[in-house]
């Protein structure tokens, strides 16, 4: 394969933690007395920056500050379902140490802020494996705009847009990957559905763990 970068989205690419998202929401949301989104809306939204979705305004109209509402869930988050109710898909570790050990680089860009990001690695033994590792907290500009993944692709030395792919499992992942002039993959398995993938119009396509790692490893 032509590619010695991989630029990896993270909830919904290399973790199962949509239960963990959606309970932490919900739990936010009735912390104010308020009802919560459905579970199709809050997975709708996944893979984007929590400081931007839509549905919070639900929150704004009765009278609970944006930040207020973001603070709550982080706060859920990490005291208890961001380390009770994510998991790895089943062959993506695997697939990470076999491109670390083959001498790629590896980075994360993600929506989600550092912090969190670097509690799901250490919580799933997964420090060391990435060169970089970027959340939202870190950029200006959030998906699907290129910044994250310019600023990935800085830190683990890229010289050439050409040799580096990006993977991700919602359109804006594609849609960044494309705007930077890297080809890009989509991933079937979290949070985006086929036909908003496929509209996102991937380079690559696979559609389970094992047919992402013989494309990758060749």
């Amino acid at each position: 394969m032509k590619y010695n970068t991989f630029l990896f989205d993270f909830d919904g690419t290399i973790i199962n933690s949509i239960e963990a998202i959606i309970l932490s929401m919900r739990d936010a949301f009735e912390h104010f007395d308020l009802p919560p989104p459905s579970d199709e809306t809050i997975c709708s939204y996944i893979g984007i920056p929590i400081e931007t979705i839509p549905y919070l305004s639900v929150a704004i109209d009765a009278g609970v500050a944006r930040e207020e509402m973001i603070s709550k869930y982080r706060e859920i988050y990490k005291s208890s379902y961001g380390r009770t109710h994510i998991k790895v898909y089943d062959g993506m570790k695997e697939l990470l140490l076999a491109l670390k050990a083959r001498g790629d680089k590896l980075g994360i860009v993600s929506s989600k802020a550092t912090p969190p990001l670097e509690m799901n690695l250490r919580d799933k033994d997964m420090e060391g494996i990435f060169d970089a590792v970027i959340g939202s907290d870190q950029v200006t500009q959030y998906k699907p705009m290129p910044e994250t993944v310019f600023l990935c692709a800085q830190k683990v030395g890229l010289e050439d847009v050409k040799h580096a792919l990006v993977i991700g499992d919602a359109r804006h992942d594609i849609e960044m990957g494309r705007r930077a002039g890297m080809d890009t993959c989509a991933v079937p398995w979290g949070g985006g559905t086929q036909e908003e993938l496929a509209w996102a119009k991937p380079t690559y396509f696979p559609k389970t763990v094992e047919e992402l790692s013989k494309l990758l490893l060749g």
